[in-house]
């Protein structure tokens, strides 16, 4: 009697120890997975803020080249009598001309 009660306690023991083993796989698969997932995201992140460098790189370099070009507009010129020119000749003509008053 006491024999098989020590078989059956051994099983049961063996039982829940497989049981405890498979729970752990998963827990150990699941946690896998969500590494490999948080690591795309990561390298997703990463690849993205390089663009986004980039893109600011570029726009620091545009904005600079229009400061350049508007202050070479804005700069006096090296003689008076010739108009100060604004991009596509909007305003081509010396600043002489009267200006249409606004009153009827």
């Amino acid at each position: 009697m006491k024999q098989r009660l020590s078989l059956m306690t051994e099983r049961r023991g063996c039982s829940q120890t497989e049981n405890l083993l498979a729970v752990l796989q998963y827990h150990v698969d699941h946690l896998q997975t969500l590494n490999h997932q948080l690591s795309q995201k990561i390298i997703y992140l990463l690849e993205f803020y390089q663009q986004i460098h980039q893109q600011n790189t570029q726009l620091k370099e545009n904005v600079s080249s229009l400061q350049v070009a508007l202050s070479d507009l804005l700069a006096p010129s090296g003689s008076a009598e010739q108009p100060h020119l604004i991009p596509n000749d909007f305003l081509a003509e010396p600043l002489t001309r009267p200006v249409a008053s606004s009153r009827t």
